[in-house]
């Protein structure tokens, strides 16, 4: 059940809740085969997400955690140029792959919802995509 309605967003087709107050942190398995084990802990909503503390959303659907960078991808529609991209509402403005694919980087996850929704509610833009990493059962 979904507790916070303004947290979720729609990642091709699917209903994902970010979850500000948990982090995941890595863990990395070595010895018959490597392997990498997601610890879930309680965070502040305000931490920081980075590869080392990601965040984590739920799909409710699926009955799955999936655990993000921050990093949004998004493919500009012919003519857009980087320069048109207002540096402080696209945090971590890089151009991915030339011409046309982009990446941000929210730090938090109130601010990786706020981008997502900035970002699909433009027309000049296409193909948004929040970073996953991993979507598993939850325990």
């Amino acid at each position: 059940m979904v507790q916070d309605q303004r947290m979720v967003i729609v990642d091709r087709g699917m209903n994902l809740e970010i979850v500000p107050a948990l982090r995941a942190i890595p863990e990395f398995q070595t010895g018959g085969g490597n392997r990498i084990n997601y610890n879930v802990t309680p965070s502040n909503a305000g931490d920081p997400i980075d590869l080392g503390h990601l965040g984590v959303a739920t799909n409710h659907a699926l009955q799955a955690r999936c655990f993000f960078t921050g990093e949004i991808s998004f493919s500009a529609k012919q003519g857009l140029k980087e320069s048109e991209l207002e540096a402080s509402l696209y945090p971590g403005l890089k151009l991915l792959v030339d011409p046309n694919v982009y990446v941000v980087t929210a730090s938090t996850p109130a601010e990786f919802v706020a981008l997502y929704q900035r970002l699909i509610s433009r027309s000049d833009l296409e193909r948004v995509e929040p970073y996953m990493l991993h979507c598993s059962a939850q325990p």
